[in-house]
């Protein structure tokens, strides 16, 4: 064969190749792996026939979305002495970026010595058969825990005393308090008593203790940490903000004491009865002008025992800074009953308004809800704007209305006067003309010249004679 065409084939070869293998990449996405905290684990000291239990954490990679489904199981060769506890399947949940797992180790009849234990821990398919984490094909990945295990070796007592702290109550009821041990030792411990002090905040000092004996408290298991105790410790707290510590004994000695790093409540009695849930906040529009009523609606449910006083607060945030804390109408609310707290609302200032509210309810809170708009530059006078400014113009109207009919009334007022005034005069020439005829009428008759006699008539004239 000439060799070109042997070289053209080789070329042809190398870019089918190639381009498979971009399928295959195309094909198979890219697989996340899972952490392990820590990858190894040592245990000094076993003894043969006990236990002692040991966590590690699981995490999701980086990016990762979905619920992330892992199985659990020890090795088949070196993983004999390894209990999954009956817990063989777990779940990162969507959004969690870690789950703890707890299991146990019990190397049972094994001779004395050092031992490997493998504990794996496999990505699987989702229930809807694609493989967890989003991947088109199921392909299975995981990471194996390494466990160093010594069995045998001499009793090993080791123990630190963790942490205690107290839990909200009622007033005359016994306080819950808790207590954590690690025992990192290879045999089971027992504290011998435990004191527990309780000292008030406000006076500082210890108002009340007691001493929990042996029979109250339970053995701290062997080689297992983060042990959690409860007990209920019967003493008589008033109402107030109380811190405790915890005094430990063991063959008589004081062995460690730890103190709380909170606070606990106690309550007025039917405190604890009281429950409630904020259902939601909404606004009833997404954007308001300047000036704009915001009506803000709060359901909120009591799912107590007792009928309590609700008040809504709300923190304001303007584009993501607080400016103010609105405190609403308190109400009162029945057992299992919902009800709607509204608040009218209004902003002069325009950009994003966020409303964080939570409803206040006898000595309790609800969680918060948030609610977000936009308040715009534009000036919209809504429905009571709208009255507001017909109310405003018909006030106005009534104004001038009145003001006028006062000035009408003035005038007529006036005319009236004038034309009275000129009836007085008148009525007074006409007096005065009258007085001056009653006066000209009095003056003595003396003065009138003398009457003259009447003058005789004239004698008749004789009729014309004929002529003769």
């Amino acid at each position: 064969m000439p060799t070109r065409s042997v070289r053209s084939l080789a070329s042809v070869c190398a870019v089918a190749l190639f381009g498979a293998l971009l399928f295959c990449l195309g094909m198979i996405q890219q697989v996340q792996a899972i952490g392990l905290s820590p990858p190894t684990i040592i245990i000094d000291s076993i003894l043969r026939n006990t236990s002692q239990q040991r966590t590690v954490t699981i995490s999701r990679a980086a990016g990762e979305t979905g619920n992330i489904y892992i199985h659990v199981e020890p090795d088949a060769i070196d993983g004999t002495f390894l209990s999954t506890n009956g817990v063989e399947d777990i779940v990162i949940l969507d959004g969690q970026p870690s789950v703890d797992y707890t299991f146990t180790i019990n190397p049972g009849d094994a001779a004395n010595g050092d031992y490997e234990q493998k504990l794996r821990f496999l990505k699987q398919a989702g229930p809807s058969g694609a493989e967890s984490g989003g991947s088109a094909v199921a392909v299975i990945t995981g990471v194996t825990a390494q466990i160093l295990v010594t069995v045998g070796g001499v009793e090993s007592l080791s123990y630190e005393l963790f942490s205690v702290s107290g839990e909200p109550t009622e007033v005359g009821q016994e306080v819950p308090v808790s207590y954590v041990v690690d025992n990192t030792g290879n045999v089971d411990w027992q504290p011998e008593s435990i004191l527990f002090s309780f000292i008030g905040t406000a006076s500082g000092g210890v108002v009340d203790t007691y001493e929990a004996t042996d029979a109250e408290v339970d053995l701290v298991t062997a080689g297992t940490l983060k042990q959690e105790f409860d007990l209920r410790i019967p003493v008589d707290l008033a109402e107030g903000e109380y811190g405790v510590s915890a005094t430990f004994f063991y063959d008589g000695v004081q062995v460690g004491v730890v103190e709380s790093a909170t606070t606990f409540s106690i309550l007025k009695e039917g405190t604890l009865a009281q429950a409630g849930e904020l259902e939601s906040l909404t606004a009833n529009k997404d954007s308001y002008g300047r000036g704009e009523k915001i009506k803000l609606d709060a359901v909120f449910t009591n799912t107590g025992e007792i009928a309590v006083d609700a008040i809504l607060i709300s923190n304001v945030y303007l584009d993501g800074e607080f400016v103010d804390l609105i405190r609403g109408q308190e109400f009162d609310v029945n057992t299992s009953e919902s009800l709607v707290m509204t608040e009218i609302l209004e902003f002069d200032d325009a950009g994003e308004y966020t409303i964080e509210a939570y409803v206040e309810f006898g000595n309790k809170k609800t969680r918060p809800e948030e609610v977000s708009f936009t308040v715009t530059d534009e000036i919209v006078l809504g429905d009571d704007g709208a009255a507001a400014a017909v109310g405003a113009l018909g006030s106005a109207l009534n104004t001038y209305i009145g003001l006028g009919v006062l000035i009408l009334l003035i005038l007529i007022i006036v005319i009236l006067l004038k034309r009275k005034k000129r009836k007085d005069i008148e009525k007074q020439r006409i007096l005065m003309a009258q007085q001056a005829q009653r006066a000209s009428v009095a003056q003595p008759a003396a003065a009138q010249p003398p009457a003259q006699p009447p003058t005789p008539p004239a004698p008749p004239t004789p009729p014309a004679q004929p002529p003769a």
